[in-house]
Protein backbone atom coordinates (compact mmCIF):
# COMPACT_ATOMS: atom_id res chain seq x y z
CA UNK A 1 0.00 0.00 0.00
CA UNK A 2 1.41 3.39 -0.96
CA UNK A 3 0.59 6.82 0.34
CA UNK A 4 -2.36 8.24 -1.55
CA UNK A 5 -5.07 10.81 -0.93
CA UNK A 6 -7.56 8.07 -0.12
CA UNK A 7 -5.36 5.94 2.17
CA UNK A 8 -5.79 5.50 5.94
CA UNK A 9 -4.73 8.07 8.51
CA UNK A 10 -3.17 6.96 11.75
CA UNK A 11 -2.43 8.37 15.20
CA UNK A 12 0.26 6.86 17.46
CA UNK A 13 -0.01 7.59 21.19
CA UNK A 14 2.76 6.71 23.63
CA UNK A 15 2.87 7.21 27.38
CA UNK A 16 5.76 9.22 28.90
CA UNK A 17 9.04 7.68 27.87
CA UNK A 18 12.74 8.41 28.29
CA UNK A 19 15.35 8.70 25.55
CA UNK A 20 16.17 4.95 25.21
CA UNK A 21 12.61 4.36 23.93
CA UNK A 22 13.07 6.76 21.02
CA UNK A 23 14.39 4.10 18.65
CA UNK A 24 11.52 1.55 18.81
CA UNK A 25 9.02 4.41 18.54
CA UNK A 26 10.80 5.89 15.51
CA UNK A 27 10.83 2.42 13.90
CA UNK A 28 7.05 2.25 14.22
CA UNK A 29 6.65 5.77 12.84
CA UNK A 30 8.86 4.92 9.85
CA UNK A 31 6.80 1.84 8.99
CA UNK A 32 3.36 3.38 9.53
CA UNK A 33 4.19 6.61 7.67
CA UNK A 34 5.05 4.60 4.55
CA UNK A 35 1.60 3.03 4.59
CA UNK A 36 -0.70 5.80 5.84
CA UNK A 37 -1.38 9.12 4.16
CA UNK A 38 -1.08 11.00 7.45
CA UNK A 39 0.66 9.97 10.67
CA UNK A 40 0.10 11.91 13.89
CA UNK A 41 2.29 11.11 16.90
CA UNK A 42 1.40 12.20 20.43
CA UNK A 43 4.05 11.25 22.96
CA UNK A 44 4.71 12.08 26.57
CA UNK A 45 8.43 12.25 27.28
CA UNK A 46 10.75 13.01 30.17
CA UNK A 47 13.36 14.43 27.81
CA UNK A 48 13.10 16.12 24.45
CA UNK A 49 13.02 13.05 22.22
CA UNK A 50 14.22 14.96 19.19
CA UNK A 51 11.70 13.26 16.92
CA UNK A 52 11.60 15.36 13.79
CA UNK A 53 10.59 14.72 10.19
CA UNK A 54 11.16 18.07 8.43
CA UNK A 55 11.18 16.46 5.00
CA UNK A 56 7.86 14.66 5.47
CA UNK A 57 4.82 16.90 5.78
CA UNK A 58 2.62 13.84 6.33
CA UNK A 59 4.08 13.24 9.82
CA UNK A 60 3.20 15.54 12.70
CA UNK A 61 4.83 15.17 16.13
CA UNK A 62 3.30 16.46 19.37
CA UNK A 63 5.63 16.04 22.36
CA UNK A 64 4.27 16.56 25.86
CA UNK A 65 7.29 17.18 28.08
CA UNK A 66 6.80 15.80 31.59
CA UNK A 67 8.46 17.52 34.55
CA UNK A 68 10.45 15.02 36.64
CA UNK A 69 12.28 17.47 38.88
CA UNK A 70 12.40 17.43 42.66
CA UNK A 71 9.12 15.90 43.89
CA UNK A 72 8.91 12.99 41.44
CA UNK A 73 8.63 10.43 44.27
CA UNK A 74 5.89 12.34 46.05
CA UNK A 75 2.53 10.60 45.52
CA UNK A 76 0.50 13.81 45.25
CA UNK A 77 2.98 15.22 42.75
CA UNK A 78 2.79 12.06 40.65
CA UNK A 79 -1.03 12.12 40.66
CA UNK A 80 -0.99 15.76 39.60
CA UNK A 81 1.58 15.02 36.88
CA UNK A 82 -0.45 12.08 35.54
CA UNK A 83 -3.71 14.09 35.43
CA UNK A 84 -1.95 17.03 33.79
CA UNK A 85 -0.55 14.74 31.11
CA UNK A 86 -3.95 13.14 30.49
CA UNK A 87 -5.63 16.54 30.11
CA UNK A 88 -3.01 17.73 27.63
CA UNK A 89 -3.18 14.43 25.75
CA UNK A 90 -6.98 14.58 25.48
CA UNK A 91 -6.92 18.20 24.30
CA UNK A 92 -4.51 17.38 21.47
CA UNK A 93 -6.39 14.22 20.61
CA UNK A 94 -9.80 15.91 20.44
CA UNK A 95 -8.36 18.25 17.86
CA UNK A 96 -6.98 15.33 15.84
CA UNK A 97 -9.86 12.81 16.06
CA UNK A 98 -11.51 13.73 12.72
CA UNK A 99 -8.17 13.22 10.92
CA UNK A 100 -7.59 9.61 11.95
CA UNK A 101 -9.02 6.21 11.05
CA UNK A 102 -6.81 4.20 13.39
CA UNK A 103 -5.16 4.88 16.76
CA UNK A 104 -2.17 2.83 17.95
CA UNK A 105 -1.31 2.87 21.65
CA UNK A 106 2.40 2.02 21.75
CA UNK A 107 4.34 1.44 24.99
CA UNK A 108 1.34 3.01 26.70
CA UNK A 109 1.37 1.29 30.10
CA UNK A 110 -1.66 3.28 31.28
CA UNK A 111 -3.91 3.82 28.25
CA UNK A 112 -6.20 6.84 28.42
CA UNK A 113 -9.60 5.30 29.15
CA UNK A 114 -11.35 8.55 28.15
CA UNK A 115 -9.73 8.45 24.71
CA UNK A 116 -10.58 4.78 24.27
CA UNK A 117 -14.23 5.43 25.18
CA UNK A 118 -14.32 8.31 22.67
CA UNK A 119 -12.93 5.99 19.99
CA UNK A 120 -15.71 3.51 20.72
CA UNK A 121 -18.39 6.21 20.52
CA UNK A 122 -16.99 7.58 17.25
CA UNK A 123 -16.47 4.07 15.84
CA UNK A 124 -12.76 4.62 15.30
CA UNK A 125 -10.42 1.62 15.36
CA UNK A 126 -7.68 1.16 17.94
CA UNK A 127 -4.72 -1.12 18.61
CA UNK A 128 -2.73 -1.68 21.78
CA UNK A 129 0.83 -2.76 20.93
CA UNK A 130 2.65 -4.58 23.71
CA UNK A 131 6.45 -4.49 23.29
CA UNK A 132 6.64 -5.57 26.95
CA UNK A 133 4.20 -6.80 29.57
CA UNK A 134 3.06 -3.87 31.72
CA UNK A 135 1.94 -6.31 34.41
CA UNK A 136 5.36 -7.98 34.62
CA UNK A 137 7.12 -4.61 34.46
CA UNK A 138 5.17 -3.61 37.56
CA UNK A 139 6.11 -6.88 39.25
CA UNK A 140 9.81 -6.08 38.87
CA UNK A 141 9.31 -2.37 39.57
CA UNK A 142 6.61 -2.23 42.29
CA UNK A 143 4.72 1.01 42.64
CA UNK A 144 1.97 2.32 44.96
CA UNK A 145 -0.27 2.77 41.91
CA UNK A 146 0.27 -0.74 40.51
CA UNK A 147 -3.20 -1.95 41.52
CA UNK A 148 -4.97 0.97 39.85
CA UNK A 149 -2.68 0.70 36.83
CA UNK A 150 -3.50 -3.01 36.37
CA UNK A 151 -7.23 -2.21 36.33
CA UNK A 152 -6.68 0.51 33.72
CA UNK A 153 -4.68 -1.91 31.59
CA UNK A 154 -7.44 -4.53 31.65
CA UNK A 155 -10.08 -1.89 30.79
CA UNK A 156 -7.87 -0.86 27.88
CA UNK A 157 -7.73 -4.46 26.64
CA UNK A 158 -11.51 -4.62 26.88
CA UNK A 159 -12.09 -1.43 24.88
CA UNK A 160 -9.48 -1.83 22.14
CA UNK A 161 -10.23 -3.55 18.84
CA UNK A 162 -6.93 -5.44 18.64
CA UNK A 163 -3.90 -6.27 20.77
CA UNK A 164 -0.59 -6.84 19.02
CA UNK A 165 2.17 -8.95 20.57
CA UNK A 166 5.42 -10.03 18.96
CA UNK A 167 5.08 -13.80 19.36
CA UNK A 168 2.61 -16.57 20.04
CA UNK A 169 4.75 -17.48 23.08
CA UNK A 170 3.82 -14.19 24.72
CA UNK A 171 0.11 -14.98 24.94
CA UNK A 172 0.83 -17.62 27.57
CA UNK A 173 3.84 -15.91 29.19
CA UNK A 174 1.93 -12.65 29.69
CA UNK A 175 -1.34 -14.32 30.71
CA UNK A 176 -3.29 -12.96 27.74
CA UNK A 177 -5.33 -16.09 26.96
CA UNK A 178 -8.53 -14.24 27.86
CA UNK A 179 -7.92 -11.82 24.99
CA UNK A 180 -6.76 -14.35 22.39
CA UNK A 181 -9.55 -13.48 19.92
CA UNK A 182 -8.32 -9.89 19.85
CA UNK A 183 -4.63 -10.73 19.49
CA UNK A 184 -2.58 -10.40 16.32
CA UNK A 185 1.03 -11.56 16.09
CA UNK A 186 3.23 -8.96 14.47
CA UNK A 187 6.22 -6.70 15.01
CA UNK A 188 7.40 -3.27 13.93
CA UNK A 189 11.04 -4.38 14.15
CA UNK A 190 13.48 -3.89 11.31
CA UNK A 191 17.23 -3.38 11.03
CA UNK A 192 19.06 -0.74 9.02
CA UNK A 193 21.72 -2.89 7.38
CA UNK A 194 23.73 0.11 6.22
CA UNK A 195 24.12 1.27 9.82
CA UNK A 196 24.35 -2.14 11.48
CA UNK A 197 26.68 -4.41 9.60
CA UNK A 198 29.88 -6.42 9.98
CA UNK A 199 32.93 -4.16 10.08
CA UNK A 200 35.25 -6.52 11.98
CA UNK A 201 35.41 -10.15 10.76
CA UNK A 202 34.29 -12.49 13.51
CA UNK A 203 37.55 -14.45 13.73
CA UNK A 204 39.52 -11.20 14.08
CA UNK A 205 37.73 -10.15 17.26
CA UNK A 206 39.16 -10.46 20.78
CA UNK A 207 37.36 -12.67 23.29
CA UNK A 208 35.01 -10.01 24.63
CA UNK A 209 31.64 -10.85 26.18
CA UNK A 210 29.15 -8.02 26.58
CA UNK A 211 25.88 -6.68 27.89
CA UNK A 212 24.26 -3.68 26.19
CA UNK A 213 20.99 -2.23 27.43
CA UNK A 214 19.11 -0.68 30.28
CA UNK A 215 20.19 -1.43 33.83
CA UNK A 216 16.94 -2.74 35.36
CA UNK A 217 15.72 -5.69 37.38
CA UNK A 218 13.68 -7.32 34.63
CA UNK A 219 16.71 -7.25 32.31
CA UNK A 220 18.74 -9.41 34.70
CA UNK A 221 21.66 -6.97 34.52
CA UNK A 222 22.65 -7.58 38.16
CA UNK A 223 22.94 -11.28 37.36
CA UNK A 224 25.26 -10.50 34.46
CA UNK A 225 27.47 -8.36 36.71
CA UNK A 226 27.83 -11.24 39.17
CA UNK A 227 28.55 -13.64 36.31
CA UNK A 228 31.16 -11.25 34.93
CA UNK A 229 33.01 -11.22 38.25
CA UNK A 230 33.02 -15.04 38.41
CA UNK A 231 34.20 -15.24 34.80
CA UNK A 232 37.04 -12.74 35.25
CA UNK A 233 38.34 -14.62 38.31
CA UNK A 234 38.44 -17.97 36.51
CA UNK A 235 39.18 -16.80 32.94
CA UNK A 236 41.32 -13.64 32.97
CA UNK A 237 41.79 -14.03 29.20
CA UNK A 238 38.11 -13.08 28.68
CA UNK A 239 37.21 -9.39 28.67
CA UNK A 240 33.86 -7.88 29.69
CA UNK A 241 32.06 -5.00 28.00
CA UNK A 242 28.98 -3.21 29.36
CA UNK A 243 27.21 -0.35 27.68
CA UNK A 244 24.03 1.60 27.29
CA UNK A 245 23.18 2.72 30.81
CA UNK A 246 24.48 5.54 32.99
CA UNK A 247 23.59 3.43 36.05
CA UNK A 248 26.19 0.85 35.14
CA UNK A 249 28.98 3.38 35.13
CA UNK A 250 28.04 4.93 38.49
CA UNK A 251 27.30 1.64 40.25
CA UNK A 252 30.00 -0.70 38.95
CA UNK A 253 32.97 1.19 37.56
CA UNK A 254 34.55 1.57 41.00
CA UNK A 255 33.17 -1.38 42.90
CA UNK A 256 35.58 -3.62 44.81
CA UNK A 257 35.06 -6.72 42.67
CA UNK A 258 36.53 -5.02 39.59
CA UNK A 259 39.27 -2.88 41.14
CA UNK A 260 42.03 -5.37 40.39
CA UNK A 261 41.16 -6.00 36.74
CA UNK A 262 41.65 -4.06 33.55
CA UNK A 263 39.40 -6.47 31.68
CA UNK A 264 36.21 -4.44 32.17
CA UNK A 265 35.13 -1.69 29.77
CA UNK A 266 32.06 0.45 30.45
CA UNK A 267 30.30 2.87 28.13
CA UNK A 268 27.28 4.87 29.19
CA UNK A 269 24.84 6.16 26.60
CA UNK A 270 25.58 4.79 23.11
CA UNK A 271 24.03 6.76 20.21
CA UNK A 272 22.18 4.38 17.95
CA UNK A 273 24.25 5.34 14.91
CA UNK A 274 27.38 4.27 16.85
CA UNK A 275 25.99 0.97 18.09
CA UNK A 276 27.77 -1.13 15.47
CA UNK A 277 31.14 -0.14 16.98
CA UNK A 278 30.77 -2.03 20.31
CA UNK A 279 28.76 -4.82 18.67
CA UNK A 280 31.66 -5.47 16.29
CA UNK A 281 33.99 -5.83 19.28
CA UNK A 282 32.07 -8.69 20.83
CA UNK A 283 32.41 -12.42 20.47
CA UNK A 284 29.14 -12.90 22.38
CA UNK A 285 26.28 -10.67 23.54
CA UNK A 286 24.41 -11.71 26.69
CA UNK A 287 20.67 -11.08 27.22
CA UNK A 288 19.89 -12.47 30.71
CA UNK A 289 16.34 -11.09 30.93
CA UNK A 290 13.53 -12.38 33.12
CA UNK A 291 11.00 -11.07 30.59
CA UNK A 292 11.22 -9.69 27.06
CA UNK A 293 9.16 -8.84 24.03
CA UNK A 294 11.48 -8.90 21.04
CA UNK A 295 14.72 -7.14 22.06
CA UNK A 296 16.10 -4.81 19.39
CA UNK A 297 19.63 -5.32 20.67
CA UNK A 298 19.41 -9.02 19.80
CA UNK A 299 18.51 -8.27 16.18
CA UNK A 300 21.14 -5.54 15.97
CA UNK A 301 23.88 -7.79 17.36
CA UNK A 302 23.01 -10.58 14.96
CA UNK A 303 23.03 -8.10 12.05
CA UNK A 304 26.62 -7.27 13.06
CA UNK A 305 27.53 -10.96 13.01
CA UNK A 306 27.60 -11.25 16.81
CA UNK A 307 26.04 -14.41 18.31
CA UNK A 308 23.63 -13.91 21.21
CA UNK A 309 23.30 -15.96 24.40
CA UNK A 310 19.85 -15.34 25.89
CA UNK A 311 17.19 -16.66 28.19
CA UNK A 312 14.38 -18.28 26.12
CA UNK A 313 11.71 -15.73 26.99
CA UNK A 314 9.28 -13.67 24.91
CA UNK A 315 9.84 -13.75 21.16
CA UNK A 316 13.52 -14.70 21.48
CA UNK A 317 12.89 -18.41 20.62
CA UNK A 318 11.39 -17.27 17.30
CA UNK A 319 14.80 -15.90 16.35
CA UNK A 320 17.44 -17.95 18.16
CA UNK A 321 17.89 -21.65 17.57
CA UNK A 322 20.44 -23.03 20.02
CA UNK A 323 23.71 -23.88 18.31
CA UNK A 324 22.40 -22.62 14.95
CA UNK A 325 21.71 -18.87 15.13
CA UNK A 326 22.73 -18.31 18.77
CA UNK A 327 22.52 -19.88 22.21
CA UNK A 328 20.07 -20.35 25.07
CA UNK A 329 20.71 -20.59 28.79
CA UNK A 330 18.33 -22.50 31.05
CA UNK A 331 17.98 -19.58 33.48
CA UNK A 332 19.73 -16.34 34.31
CA UNK A 333 21.47 -17.27 37.55
CA UNK A 334 25.12 -16.14 37.53
CA UNK A 335 26.45 -19.72 37.49
CA UNK A 336 24.21 -20.63 34.57
CA UNK A 337 25.29 -17.54 32.65
CA UNK A 338 28.97 -18.41 33.21
CA UNK A 339 28.63 -22.07 32.20
CA UNK A 340 26.78 -21.14 29.00
CA UNK A 341 29.28 -18.42 28.10
CA UNK A 342 31.98 -21.08 28.31
CA UNK A 343 29.86 -23.49 26.25
CA UNK A 344 29.22 -20.90 23.56
CA UNK A 345 32.83 -19.73 23.30
CA UNK A 346 34.06 -23.33 23.05
CA UNK A 347 31.61 -24.22 20.27
CA UNK A 348 33.38 -25.31 17.08
CA UNK A 349 32.70 -23.17 14.01
CA UNK A 350 31.38 -20.28 16.09
CA UNK A 351 31.95 -18.10 13.04
CA UNK A 352 29.38 -20.19 11.16
CA UNK A 353 26.79 -19.48 13.86
CA UNK A 354 27.64 -15.78 13.55
CA UNK A 355 27.03 -16.00 9.78
CA UNK A 356 23.76 -17.89 10.29
CA UNK A 357 22.60 -15.17 12.67
CA UNK A 358 23.42 -12.42 10.19
CA UNK A 359 21.69 -14.31 7.35
CA UNK A 360 18.55 -14.91 9.43
CA UNK A 361 18.19 -11.23 10.28
CA UNK A 362 18.85 -10.20 6.69
CA UNK A 363 16.10 -12.49 5.47
CA UNK A 364 13.44 -11.66 8.07
CA UNK A 365 14.00 -8.18 9.51
CA UNK A 366 14.43 -5.73 6.66
CA UNK A 367 12.35 -2.57 6.43
CA UNK A 368 10.53 -4.15 3.50
CA UNK A 369 9.57 -7.14 5.68
CA UNK A 370 8.07 -4.84 8.33
CA UNK A 371 6.22 -2.77 5.73
CA UNK A 372 4.79 -5.89 4.12
CA UNK A 373 3.44 -7.15 7.45
CA UNK A 374 1.74 -3.85 8.28
CA UNK A 375 0.37 -3.55 4.76
CA UNK A 376 -1.72 -6.61 5.64
CA UNK A 377 -2.58 -5.69 9.22
CA UNK A 378 -3.96 -2.17 8.76
CA UNK A 379 -6.56 -3.07 6.09
CA UNK A 380 -7.53 -6.13 8.17
CA UNK A 381 -8.27 -4.00 11.23
CA UNK A 382 -10.06 -1.23 9.33
CA UNK A 383 -12.26 -3.69 7.46
CA UNK A 384 -13.77 -5.27 10.60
Amino acid sequence: MKNSDIGPKCCIISYPQSLPFKFPLSNLIDVISHICTKTTVIIGCYDNMGLSYPDNQDISIHEIIINTANNQNNLLFRIFRFLKFQIRLIRIFLHKIPDNDLVIFFMDWNPSIIIMVLLRILKKKSIIMLPASPILMQKFNPDPFSGISRKMIWVGYLLTDRIIVFSEHLIREWNLEKWRKKILIDTNHFVDFKELTITTPYNSRDTIVGYIGRFSKEKGSDNFIQAAYILLKSHPDIKIYMGGSQDMNTKYAGCDEFKDTNCLEIDTWIPHDKLSVPLNKLKLLIIPSYTEGLPNIMLEAMACGTPVLATPVGAIPDVIKDGVTGFFMEDNTPDCIVSNIKRALQTPDLDIIAKNARDFIGKNYSFENAQERWNKIIPLILSK
